[in-house]
């Protein structure tokens, strides 16, 4: 009996020990993921400014780098269709590691590209035709028509001198400002006896739901300047002489007095970045930025002097406070354009060195564009040189002598 009480003593410790050793176990493995879980939130937050080329992207001549589809293929359309006129479009997924080009839509129907390649709007590009708008997934490879302009007006825009046949949704504006929703003009207001238009009644539609949100401004070519915050509540409206916040739920407008705004990025905090062309002298020609609290009507100039650098700025990316300038040259040494990158530090824009460090950009004539990845670990540089001829017939001949495509690392 006393034996077989030990028995069953020394089997009670072993299995306390067996269950505690795996209580330890199980425990260090959920120690573990979580180590994990934070040092990969640790990663995607960490600031990456420091430049570092990889490589010259091949088997892309001849074509537009217009987006990133995902952290490894690129949208790309060819070359040809970029003009103004009406011409074939094809799109294609480029994968930056492979060099890999892959045909993912060619549809009659599509004859030209809305969108300004330097846009990114979730994912979605906006194409179509004279007549006709429509949506381009190039993830889900999902093609979907927005707007269609003779259902949308029967009996041709009001205020319009064009007939309905001759209508043209380029001639109308049509933007996508976000996933689901486009803007468009849909009235011009011509004074009596003036052969163009002062100012035209702007449509912003949700296609989803077909809800419609109008509002005044003087007519543009370029159309008006539009972003969501953060919330999807609020629409910011960049108009001539001031910044509209449209509550979309409410329909309630709140505007504030700015110099023709360009809104560039809404931050975390709901303050925006804002750019500003301000009048010299009896023109508009000084292009200042600003970061902007609309609710508390404060406005915040950037220092941009560039330490005394001639310098433009072509991109930036927010996450990384990464920016990208051409630099022109001072003096006699003006006309170098010259790829440089810097940082957004607080409220200055600082600049830190050449991004090309053997002469990749050399007889370069043509803006940069610089497109970053979601993840903005990558980025790529398009470099090209062109020449322009014009024809007989008042078009224009384009070629390009130099059209070389760089993908940059963030470290």
């Amino acid at each position: 009996m006393i034996h077989l009480v030990k028995l069953i003593i020394i089997l009670l410790m072993a299995l306390i020990t067996s269950l505690s050793g795996c209580t330890k176990i199980k425990e260090i493995k959920v120690s573990d993921n979580v180590k994990a879980e934070v040092t990969s939130k640790a990663e995607d937050n960490k600031i990456r400014n420091q430049p570092e080329l990889k490589k010259k992207l091949s088997g892309l001549e001849n074509q537009v780098v217009l987006s990133w589809i995902d952290d490894e293929n690129v949208l790309t359309v060819n070359r040809d269709s970029s003009c103004l006129n009406d011409s074939k479009v094809i799109l294609s997924s480029y994968n930056v590691e492979s060099g890999e080009i892959t045909e993912i839509l060619n549809d009659s129907r599509i004859t030209r590209i809305y969108d300004t390649p330097f846009k990114q709007h979730d994912g979605l590009i906006l194409l179509g035709n004279r007549k006709q708008a429509f949506t381009f997934d190039p993830k889900e490879k999902n093609l979907e028509l927005v707007l269609d302009v003779d259902k949308e007006f029967p009996n041709g825009v009001p205020g319009s001198q064009k007939s309905k046949d001759q209508m043209d949704l380029r001639v109308l504006n049509v933007q996508l400002i976000k996933h689901d929703y486009i803007s468009y003009v849909s009235k011009l207001n011509r004074e009596k006896g003036k052969k163009y238009a002062e100012t035209a009644e702007y449509t912003i539609l949700n296609y989803k739901e077909n809800k419609k949100y109008t509002l005044e401004e003087r007519f543009s070519a370029a159309g008006i300047d539009c972003k969501f915050d953060l919330t999807g509540n609020n629409i910011y409206i960049g108009q001539f002489a001031k910044l509209t916040k449209l509550n979309i739920e409410t329909g309630e407008k709140v505007s504030m007095d700015l110099s023709m705004p360009s809104i560039e990025n809404i931050f975390e905090d709901g303050t925006l970045l804002v750019y500003c062309i301000e009048e010299n002298g009896t023109t508009y020609d000084k292009e200042r930025i600003y970061k902007v609290d609309f609710d508390k009507k404060d406005v915040t100039r950037y220092v941009e002097n560039y330490e005394g650098k001639n310098l433009s700025i072509d991109s930036i990316d927010f996450k990384n406070q990464f920016v990208c300038y051409t630099y022109f040259g001072d003096g006699e040494d003006r006309r170098q354009d010259v790829a440089m990158y810097g940082s957004l530090k607080g409220n200055k824009f600082v600049v830190t060195d050449k991004l090309f460090k053997n002469n990749e950009e050399e007889g370069c004539n043509d803006p940069r564009e610089f497109i970053f990845s979601p993840n903005h670990n990558k980025f790529i540089v398009t470099v090209s040189k062109s020449k322009v001829e014009k024809k007989d017939d008042s078009k224009f001949d384009v070629t390009y002598l130099k059209d070389d495509k760089y993908l940059f690392e963030l470290q």
